[in-house]
């Protein structure tokens, strides 16, 4: 293919399918300190309704206080004595607004405003309550904004608005009928009485939210206007990919077009464990959809630069799973959080009270995972002790992500630079007659055959296509379907067709059977229609392209090549060996068109001195000549494991996840904290002694993985020495009960690596290192 201007981005990064360890001097040191600087970037957050309390001294520079009710300004103070930075969440589509609701606002009622069913039943956030989902009038937005105002005035640095939704079975309710009058200049439609109503009923909720947001940001920068005080707006709320398939409306993306500074990626194991379809079977599938729906967010914002926050929860929402399954999953959405390599801040989770204070499930039979009625037979526990110290060690390497480009690579993927287009549009289709694949198998089945072959695939935003010049330059392939999902406006398909005359590769699949293709939209009315309708929305790129519209195969067009076959995603994902037709299809293509393919079972990111790891499950009985595990040589520690084991040489297995720290990337003369389970606050390194100044999570197991080229003469934690222990001792499990712990340390002399555990205090814990030199 000919040399052309795409894929600058692209060719700085390595690709391998094999693994060797880097030279020491080529990888940054690890930096867990909780620095200023740290806190100046907001790396780490955490969302909160309470008032500070000692189970809840996170890591973190942040804290959201949620809410906007009278309490708010005291809560505000407690974070803020201990020293946090303060902003402010709150709900936008639902939260206690009753004083909205029955008039004490604005002295009218608004209970119209509840979205309702067809059946005219108001939707709750809460079963039984008057906290219901709200079908935005324009006062609503007045009376947000009203309340952020106060919070503002309160001292809240930034503020958060959180999940604007709209359910797709709503839109019966009498302000939605008013709305609908008032946007489209006719009469409202029931939602579900056909394709184009539902389509254009989303449309109208997509702008309803856009609207309310648009109200408070508005509000918010006239009174930056009046005092002088800058305040960011950012919007917390799923991926769009989650909300199509928990079939909600959410104006993602036209958000930055009305002052939206950012997002937080609201991905979690509720999310992600959402059921979906490969090669044919449905099933729960953790790590793949969080690294689809992580990777959606982050396209979100590559054009703007604006930030974004991806969201961990070490728990979730389903109170009737156990511990270890909380666990595993939270691993899994954490390790493909890790592998979005340009995201560097994360809220480290939302309702601190309910991980450390509440009580859960200790073990299930796998069948009877999330039943509440054998959760509400089964002892319940608080958080395990070992769970409690590899949160609080890997919260500590979550602030130290910010790595430099040049240790940011690849070490182990397939083929680089290829994308699935997706668009907003998806929530539009996911009701009434003719409604898209329940599973949204449009999109997983075009993207999981490729991720579970280790292609480190992207999500491409359709509606930042024509935001940015040459936005899609970083890309080789692109894949796309408008079974699910339509353009949203005809100025992408110029964009596109540019970039494939300038080299791209355009793989379609679609077999234009999509009853939404014939909703009344920009393909086949208005300006278009005067000229010459389109049977399809592919027929309009097609003609951008210059092919002819049933044209199929492999064609020419410029620099580039388009590949179109007259196949269902979704079909296929529902075939035994429809991942593996999509799989070769993209293969061959990208051969053909003179791209080198390469298929791996692995992802390996490193970032600085970290390795996150990932191996695929279930691809692996159809490998050809591919391992079924990855082996990793050097010194490792694994963050998800709360002993600080040294390994030597790791090896991942199918299905498994890791996040990593390279001891072969530290000089045997370094001295200082390697992992932290705990938050550092301070340290002090002289020739003599080391003292580091920690805080945390009160009562929990705190440790600190030390580089020491010395062994110590006395390490003591307060004014006590603690004692040393062997290696055997050390790395037993500490007892549940915690006030049983007893503070030690652990020396390698081999690795030069000091271990220490001692209680968490949330007022804080001296520790002090004395070596040789200084009884000397």
């Amino acid at each position: 293919m000919k040399q052309s201007l795409l894929f600058p981005i692209l060719l700085s990064w390595t690709l391998t399918v094999g693994y060797a360890s880097e030279p020491q001097s080529s990888i940054p040191l690890p930096n867990v300190i909780a620095t200023p600087e740290r806190m100046a970037e907001e790396r780490l957050s955490f969302q909160t309704h309470t008032a500070w309390k000692p189970r809840v001294q996170l890591n973190a520079d942040v804290a959201m206080v949620y809410g906007i009710d009278d309490s708010l300004p005291e809560r505000i103070q407690t974070w803020r004595e201990r020293g946090y930075r303060v902003h402010l969440m709150t709900g936008v589509s639902w939260g206690g607004y009753q004083d909205y609701l029955y008039g004490k606002f604005d002295g009218e009622n608004h209970e119209g405003e509840a979205q309702m069913d067809r059946q005219g039943e108001p939707l709750r956030h809460n079963p039984n309550s008057d906290v219901y989902y709200m079908s935005p009038g324009e006062s609503y937005g007045k009376y947000l904004a009203a309340g952020v105002l106060r919070a503002i005035d309160a001292g809240v640095d930034a503020v958060y608005l959180e999940e604007p939704e709209f359910w797709v079975h709503s839109g019966w309710e009498p302000n939605f009928r008013k709305e609908w009058n008032a946007f489209y200049g006719d009469e409202w439609l029931a939602p579900d009485s056909s394709p184009d109503a539902q389509y254009r009923a989303s449309k109208l909720k997509y702008y309803l939210y856009r609207r309310t947001l648009a109200q408070i940001f508005d509000a918010v920068r006239e009174h930056a206007k009046q005092t002088g005080k800058q305040i960011p707006c950012y919007v917390p709320t799923h991926s769009q990919v989650n909300y199509a398939q928990w079939r909600i409306v959410s104006p993602e993306a036209s958000l930055l077009d009305v002052g939206c500074d950012g997002y937080i990626a609201q991905v979690w194991t509720g999310t992600a464990r959402s059921a979906n379809f490969y090669q044919g079977r449905e099933a729960e599938r953790t790590f793949e959809t969080a690294y689809i729906e992580y990777g959606a967010m982050q396209n979100l914002v590559r054009a703007s630069g604006r930030r974004v926050w991806y969201l961990n929860d070490p728990i979730e929402d389903n109170p009737d799973h156990t511990w270890a399954d909380y666990q595993k999953n939270w691993e899994c959405t954490l390790t493909a959080s890790l592998l979005q390599p340009e995201v560097w801040r994360y809220e480290i989770m939302p309702w601190p009270d309910r991980i450390f204070y509440g009580q859960y499930p200790t073990a299930l039979p796998k069948e009877l995972e999330g039943n509440a009625e054998a959760a509400k037979q089964a002892e319940k526990i608080t958080i395990p002790t070992t769970y409690e110290t590899e949160l609080q060690a890997v919260i500590s390497a979550l602030g130290d992500m910010r790595q430099p480009v040049s240790a940011t690579r690849w070490e182990v993927s397939g083929t680089q630079g290829i994308g699935v287009l997706f668009s907003d549009t998806m929530m539009f289709q996911r009701g009434g007659p003719g409604a898209s694949d329940a599973h949204l198998g449009s999109l997983y089945g075009l993207a999981l055959p490729l991720i579970k072959h280790g292609i480190p695939l992207d999500l491409v935003q359709i509606e930042n296509v024509t935001e940015s010049n040459r936005f899609l330059d970083r890309y080789r392939i692109l894949l796309l379907t408008y079974e699910g999902q339509k353009p949203p406006k005809p100025e992408f398909h110029a964009a596109l067709a540019d970039w494939v005359r300038r080299g791209g590769v355009l793989v379609m699949l679609d077999d234009d059977s999509d009853p939404f293709n014939q909703v009344h939209e920009w393909w086949n009315m208005g300006d278009f229609a005067d000229e010459r309708a389109y049977a399809t929305p592919r027929h309009h790129l097609f003609e951008q392209l210059g092919l002819d519209a049933e044209v199929t195969g492999l064609q020419r067009v410029g620099d580039g090549y388009v590949r179109y076959e007259k196949r269902s995603p979704a079909a296929l994902s529902r075939q035994e060996d429809g991942a593996d037709q999509v799989r070769r299809l993209t293969a061959e293509t990208a051969q053909l068109a003179g791209i080198p393919w390469s298929e791996t079972h692995t992802l390996a990111l490193r970032r600085g001195p970290y390795l996150v790891v990932a191996t695929m499950d279930e691809s692996i009985q159809n490998a050809d000549n591919q391992p079924a595990s990855q082996r990793f040589p050097g010194r490792w520690i694994s963050l998800f494991d709360p002993q600080f084991r040294i390994q030597q040489d790791w090896v991942s297995g199918p299905g498994s996840r890791a996040l990593l720290l390279d001891l072969t990337a530290i000089p045997a003369d370094y001295a200082g904290v390697l992992v932290a389970a705990c938050r550092v606050r301070s340290s002090d390194l002289n020739a003599t002694e080391m003292r580091f100044k920690t805080d945390g999570i009160e009562g929990s197991v705190g440790m600190l993985c030390v580089a020491c080229p010395e062994k110590p003469w006395e390490v003591c934690v307060g004014d006590t020495t603690i004692p040393e222990c062997d290696t055997t001792v050390f790395e037993q499990e500490p007892p549940i009960d915690t006030s049983r712990v007893v503070a030690s340390y652990c020396y390698c002399e081999e690795n030069h690596l000091l271990r220490i555990r001692f209680l968490n205090r949330a007022d804080g814990v001296q520790l002090q290192v004395r070596t040789q030199a200084a009884a000397e």
